[in-house]
């Protein structure tokens, strides 16, 4: 369906070929790795993945290699957006470490401002509402102290505010955030048969979240509905369906760690 909305606007060819092939690359290296054998990631490897993540997402702006709003990781000539590509794994991270059962690892809550600080600072007020809504259930699932619940939520959502508070002058593209509006400019049924095909994630990570009694599931199905009704909005990129390897890769990642912690349970 991406390649059909490109091809109606009469984008260049490499454009859609490069959507074919970093799709191709990522889910397919994704589905054989969750094939290879079980091993188990060490928590202290977990806390290191966590915390690299973290720093990517303050890169772009660190870096200052694209205009503002710098929410773009500039490699040569190819441009990665950053915080699609690492939060949905990020969000199972920071979930697994949070509610083992010690005082030490339910303090990485503490990790939800800081990545909404990060999205601030790009600014980018779609992830950041995601983040926020996302660490707020998981927050009051912890057994923290109240205390230390509210210092957390109200930090994060001030930083989401923040976020959003400030001005982003970029304007939508059609095959990027438009993709819903694009299709309902070729027919009517192109655009339910595109909302129909973004339902697919959320609605298939709750499904085996209930298959397998696992609640885990439910926080990316939440970030991604959350982003799909800010691109329909025309503020974001819309994972998958629209131009752009961050949600590609971002899916990729985190449909492979969600296939081992099938396995793993």
């Amino acid at each position: 369906m991406s390649i059909v909305l490109m091809q109606f606007v009469g984008v260049s060819r490499f454009v859609w070929i490069q959507q074919v092939v970093v799709s191709v690359f990522a889910l397919g290296l994704a589905y054989a790795m969750s094939r290879r054998n079980f091993v188990a990631v060490s928590t202290k490897w977990q806390i290191y993945l966590i915390l690299f993540l973290g720093l990517l997402l303050f890169l772009p702006p660190v870096l200052g290699s694209s205009p503002d709003p710098q929410r773009w990781l500039v490699l040569g000539g190819f441009r990665l957006y950053i915080a699609a590509c690492v939060l949905p794994l990020l969000v199972l991270l920071l979930e697994n470490l949070i509610h083992q059962r010690n005082t030490q690892a339910q303090i990485w809550i503490f990790f939800y401002p800081v990545i909404a600080a990060a999205l601030a600072w790009q600014p980018d007020a779609s992830q950041s509402l995601a983040v926020a809504l996302i660490g707020l259930i998981s927050i009051m699932r912890t057994d923290n102290r109240t205390v230390i619940k509210l210092t957390c939520i109200i930090t994060l959502l001030a930083a989401s505010i923040l976020s959003s508070a400030q001005p982003d002058p970029l304007q939508p593209v059609s095959y990027v955030e438009g993709v819903i509006q694009l299709g309902a400019t070729m027919h009517l049924s192109i655009a339910a048969i595109l909302l129909l095909v973004l339902a697919i994630v959320p609605i298939s990570l709750i499904w085996i979240g209930r298959r397998h009694q696992h609640t885990t599931f439910y926080l990316p199905a939440l970030y991604y509905l959350v982003i799909d009704i800010c691109a329909f909005l025309q503020l974001t990129p819309m994972p998958l369906l629209g131009f752009g390897a961050g949600p590609i890769l971002g899916y990729a990642l985190m449909a492979y760690a969600y296939s081992r912690q099938i396995q793993q349970r």
